[in-house]
């Protein structure tokens, strides 16, 4: 099931709202589309000139566009105590899992790409919509294959920490999140556990 998700999702970028959350406001026109249309134009025309370097275009075109940080906090979770495991870490090891977890999904990302190769699609993008669209709103888009329409939305978000840049922090493939996968799988893990894992699985990937 992941890889069906994964697929859809290179489709539109080859890369925590509730979900009864109520947008205030929408827009055709916001710089966060912007920022995914540019990104997934750019990584498709990297593709049709350069397809056997997928890893190097997906980090030079989609890693910019996504908040590292936010999402493996989110990803790693709480300890039995209910205690963030991130706030708990170091900032050694809080860079050991970036590091790790944004090569994992890269490697997804790229396996993903290779499956969908050749597949004709279209993208169309609907209004951009949030409670305050200067600082978080959700990048709807609807991948469209054969007789079959799959909805994707971004959730993205700007702040001081992020230099003001736009960012996405999680992708929601049919209702599904992305991340919950994996926060399910590092759910009993430590840190340095989790770490361990996803450096072994991307080691094995090479």
């Amino acid at each position: 099931f992941m890889k069906q998700l994964f697929a859809v999702i290179a489709l539109t970028s080859a890369f925590l709202v509730p979900a009864n959350t109520v947008w205030a406001a929408c827009t055709n026109n916001h710089a966060a589309k912007d920022l995914i249309q540019t990104t997934t134009k750019k990584v498709l025309d990297a593709l049709a000139t350069n397809a056997v370097d997928t890893e190097s275009i997906l980090k030079q075109h989609v890693v910019p566009s996504f908040d590292w940080e936010r999402m493996s906090k989110w990803a790693l979770g709480k300890n039995k105590q209910g205690k963030s495991k991130w706030k708990k870490a170091t900032r050694d090891q809080r860079s050991r899992f970036i590091e790790a977890f944004e090569s994992l999904l890269i490697r997804t990302y790229k396996a993903s790409l290779n499956e969908v190769a050749g597949i004709d699609f279209e993208i169309k993008y609907l209004p951009v919509c949030g409670r305050d669209l200067t600082k978080r709103v959700k990048v709807r888009a609807r991948v469209i294959q054969g007789g079959n329409q799959y909805s994707v939305n971004f959730k993205m978000s700007k702040s001081k920490r992020t230099r003001n840049k736009w960012k996405a922090y999680d992708v929601v493939v049919e209702g599904v999140r992305l991340l919950l996968n994996y926060k399910n799988e590092f759910k009993p893990l430590t840190i340095e556990q989790a770490i361990a894992k996803m450096n072994s699985k991307n080691q094995n990937a090479q």
